[in-house]
């Protein structure tokens, strides 16, 4: 990663790295997330995680590195919501 910190970077993941305030996607996340998250926030804002396998689109930020989730199909949760 060093030789990246002057160039942009994107990282793709299946599973979210951040909550998303669901139980349901909770059980379904990276367990460990937090690890997974400091090899990227040395890049802070020129790096973007974006991650799948949400019922919501989001957008989150986590010690400066943008972390966005797309939803799995066009049937979402409601904003802060754990049911549909």
């Amino acid at each position: 990663m060093a030789d990246t910190t002057e160039r942009p970077f994107l990282a793709t993941t299946h599973h979210p790295f951040l909550p998303v305030g669901s139980e349901r996607v909770r059980k379904v996340g990276v367990q460990n997330s937090l690890e997974a998250l400091k090899v990227f926030t040395v890049l802070r804002e020129r790096a973007v995680v974006v991650s799948g396998h949400v019922n919501k689109g989001s957008a989150q930020a986590h010690r400066g590195l943008n972390c966005l989730k797309s939803p799995l199909s066009c049937v979402q949760f409601a904003p802060i919501s754990p049911q549909f």
